[in-house]
This record gives structure tokens, C-alpha cells and sequence, in this order.
């Protein structure tokens, strides 16, 4: 549950002072955050359907779909494309919201989520050269995007701790964590299945990261409400 949360005033979640910039700032980080994920889907989707031939999901990377060849030798221009203006939006969307926290001059847990909002947005940059012509650009933007998106989405868990209950919140810890971990070792290690583990790893993280954004859009708005009417009966009582 979120208190003290006032678009003036500034704002502590939990009992824990998670972070410390206005409720606007948080509001206006959260929507880009959940076009975030709604870009990242639109733009694999698309790029599925756009790739010549059929592109087998669970057995090759998603990295595949922005390479400039198929696997059948054509030319792979449509899927390239549009992989590489969802990442550079998805760029654009990360540096906004690193740039509205650094305007409210974040301190403590909201200066490592701008960092972490920084270094996704240059992972993202980097992850728009295709992997068979880059691989190693490409992996390194790779790392820096799941890695950074994995370290946002536990500091929005921790600011929904209570709102999520101790269930729900260590299930979601050890679903993210196991999938994220898993899919880091098989990827440095190069293993086979990194292909399918990757994909384990990219809808728990998806899942998770729109279930905190939610759950904090919710906290937020009614924190919010509640201070409202906090000031409307303050503005009642009798001077």
C-alpha cells in the first residue's frame, strides 16, 4: 500500500521509503513503463507474422526476427524493420522515464531506477543491430536490457509488498528469478536450450513487470483519492 502520496508532497511506499519523488513523477513513469510492455509485444507479434516463412518461436531467439537474412535465405527486411523501431521506441520510452525521475532529483532506491531506466535505454539501442552481422553488440544489449528490466521489476515488487500479499509476493520473487537466472546461465554458457528458456524467462518477466505496474497504478490512485478527501474535510472543519 502506497502513503503519503501527494502530487506535491512526496512520497514513501510500505513502510519502507522505496522512493522519494512526486506522485505525478510516478504516475507519468508508470504509463511509460506500460507502453513499454505494449510496444515490446505489438513489436514481436508483428515481426512473427512479417518473417518469411514460418519463424519456429520456441527452438530460435527472438533476436532472429531482426536479423537481416531468414532462415530460409530470403531477405528478412519487413521483421528487421519493425524489430528495430520497437527497440528504438522502446529506447526513446526508457530515457523519458529516466529523465522525469532525474528531474525530480531522485535519491536512494528512485536514483538506481533511473540508472536502471538509463542502462535499459542503451541496452535497447544497442539491440538494434541485427545479431547475424553483430552478435556480439547485440548480446551486450541484450544483457543490459534484461538485466536492467529484471532489477526495475523487483524494486516494483518490493514497493507492493504488503498490496500484493506474502504469498503472491515470494511466488512472483521465485517465478522471476528462477526464469531470469536459468535463462542468464544457459545464455553465457551458450547451452541448447537457451532458446526456450529465454522465452520462459521473457513472459515471466513480461507478466510480472505489467502486474506491478498495474498494482501500482491502483495503489497510486487511491492514495491519492484518499488524500483528496483528507483535504476536503480538512477544508470543512471549522476555522
Amino acid at each position: 500500500m502506497l502513503k503519503y502520496f501527494n502530487v506535491e508532497k512526496h512520497v514513501s511506499f510500505d513502510r519502507m521509503s522505496i522512493l522519494s519523488v512526486s506522485g505525478s513523477a510516478v504516475k507519468d513513469v508508470l504509463k511509460l513503463f506500460r507502453l513499454l510492455f505494449f510496444i515490446n509485444v505489438i513489436m514481436i507479434f508483428a515481426a512473427v507474422l512479417l518473417y518469411p516463412g514460418k519463424f519456429p518461436v520456441l527452438t530460435y531467439p527472438i533476436s532472429d526476427l531482426g536479423a537481416t537474412r531468414a532462415l530460409n535465405g530470403d531477405a528478412n527486411t519487413p521483421s528487421m524493420l519493425i524489430l528495430i523501431s520497437g527497440m528504438v521506441i522502446s529506447s526513446i520510452l526508457m530515457f523519458k522515464a529516466a529523465f522525469r525521475l532525474e528531474k525530480e532529483r531522485a535519491r536512494g532506491p528512485a536514483r538506481a531506477m533511473f540508472f536502471l531506466t538509463m542502462l535499459c535505454g542503451f541496452g535497447y539501442i544497442l539491440l538494434t543491430a541485427p545479431d547475424d552481422i553483430m552478435d556480439t553488440v547485440h548480446r551486450w544489449g541484450g544483457a543490459l536490457t534484461v538485466g536492467s528490466l529484471w532489477a526495475i521489476t523487483i524494486i516494483m515488487l518490493e514497493m507492493l509488498r504488503s498490496s500484493f500479499g506474502i504469498r503472491k509476493f515470494i511466488i512472483f520473487h521465485y517465478v522471476l528469478h528462477v526464469t531470469v537466472i536459468i535463462y542468464a546461465i544457459c545464455f553465457f554458457l551458450d547451452l541448447y536450450v537457451r532458446d526456450m528458456a529465454q522465452k520462459a524467462a521473457l513472459l515471466a518477466l513480461g507478466t510480472i513487470w505489467i502486474l506491478c505496474v498495474n498494482g501500482l497504478s491502483r495503489s497510486l490512485r487511491g492514495e491519492m483519492e484518499a488524500q483528496g478527501e483528507e483535504l476536503r474535510m480538512e477544508s470543512t472543519l471549522p476555522r
